[in-house]
């Protein structure tokens, strides 16, 4: 009996330890998750911030002078029909070049009203249809223009027989029946007048241009076409790039220089672009928009915008503040003193020291700052205390 005792003793001994062991472990965890309302809005607070800085550097200071331009068609030769040519009744029936195509001297451009037009290079319009015996400089010039093309006759100054033969060889050639007149051919009897009517140049068949081996930039005439007058071409040549016309005003064009570079924006596609000032006009001129101002022309250096008829592009150039690179910090990293002084804060291993500095040239967000103990290229610079 006195070992059964012994036994339950025991148990009860390890009962209570167990008993203690627990009680322990669950103070100490009700103790880890148990704070004061002090510690609760400790924790709650968000961590201490840390300092915003920005560091010094060299540069040169731009600012951008902003311009608006209107893209402008590249200048190019006009392809015009002549005079006689045009008319109520003067329709397009067909357009025989496209653009790029190289315009060779005797291309037939288009046919109106069921005649061709050939580009042809003259010095002068042909100021009269030319007939069987006529005489004068515009048949040499009609004689030779007909020889580069290689129809073949002398340049004798006379539409004669051969001239005429000519004529018939370079239609021909085309695809055309050269055009014919009642006037008697004297070279011809009677009879052979009648089974061979007298070939005519008509004036009407010439869109004259300069020289051979322009390119076709653009066709203006279309099937349907009417040629009413003289001044409308039905085609340009050699038409260069698009370029930028641009007013600037007085404080502006004081800035701008020929060569400076620029960025040019299409705020509605969003296009950019790039582009140069090809020169800076010096008597004032009227806008647009109608105000006065400098005319600025620039060259575009990369992708050219297409020509804009009813808006305009913003054009903006980069304009050097300062020539050379200087010592300069941001707008953001200046504070002022009640005394009027400029300061910035070095942050330097935690700790922050005030300095005094002089400021200069202000361009693009940036400050020039004059040379100061202490500031030098990459120098850590205040700018907050942080948020949260």
């Amino acid at each position: 009996m006195g070992a059964t005792v012994s036994r339950r003793g025991l148990l009860v001994a390890l009962g209570t330890a167990v008993v203690g062991v627990l009680i322990v472990v669950t103070a100490v965890l009700v103790g880890v998750r148990t704070r004061s309302p002090d510690e609760a809005v400790a924790d709650a607070r968000p961590p201490r911030a840390s300092p915003v800085t920005v560091e010094v550097e060299r540069r040169v200071l731009t600012e951008p002078v902003v311009l608006r331009a209107r893209v402008v068609a590249g200048r190019s030769t006009p392809l015009r029909p002549p005079e006689a040519a045009t008319g109520a009744d003067s329709v397009v029936t067909s357009v025989h070049v496209r653009r790029g195509q190289i315009l060779r001297e005797g291309d037939v451009v288009l046919v109106r009203s069921g005649a061709p037009m050939f580009a042809l290079r003259l010095p002068f319009p042909l100021y009269r249809d030319i007939t069987s015996g006529m005489k004068g400089p515009d048949v040499v010039e009609l004689q030779r223009a007909l020889g580069r093309t290689g129809a073949g006759t002398v340049t004798s100054g006379v539409f004669d027989a051969a001239t005429r033969e000519a004529v018939r060889r370079f239609y021909a050639a085309r695809g055309f029946t050269a055009p014919t007149t009642a006037t008697p051919d004297p070279s011809l009897s009677a009879d052979a007048q009648r089974r061979r009517p007298s070939v005519v140049f008509e004036r009407s068949a010439v869109l004259r241009v300069d020289r051979s081996g322009r390119r076709v930039t653009r066709v203006l005439a279309r099937v349907g076409t009417i040629l009413k007058d003289a001044d409308t071409a039905v085609a340009e040549l050699d038409a260069g790039r698009p370029r930028l016309a641009a007013v600037a005003a007085a404080d502006q064009v004081k800035l701008l220089s020929r060569a400076q570079p620029a960025t040019v924006v299409d705020d509605i596609t969003g296009t950019r672009t790039r582009a140069r000032i090809v020169s800076v006009g010096d008597r004032v001129v009227r806008s647009p928009s109608g105000g006065n101002g400098f005319l600025v022309r620039l060259a575009f250096t990369g992708a050219p915008l297409a020509p804009t008829e009813d808006r305009t592009v913003r054009v903006e150039v980069a304009v050097a503040s300062t020539h050379a690179e200087v010592l300069a910090v941001p707008v953001t990293a200046l504070f002022s003193r009640p005394d009027g002084t400029t300061i910035v804060t070095v942050v330097h291993g935690g700790r922050h020291t005030d300095v005094t500095v002089r400021t200069g040239a202000t361009a693009g967000g940036w400050t020039e700052i004059a040379p100061v103990d202490g500031i030098t290229e990459g120098t850590p610079l205040l700018v907050s205390e942080g948020g949260g």
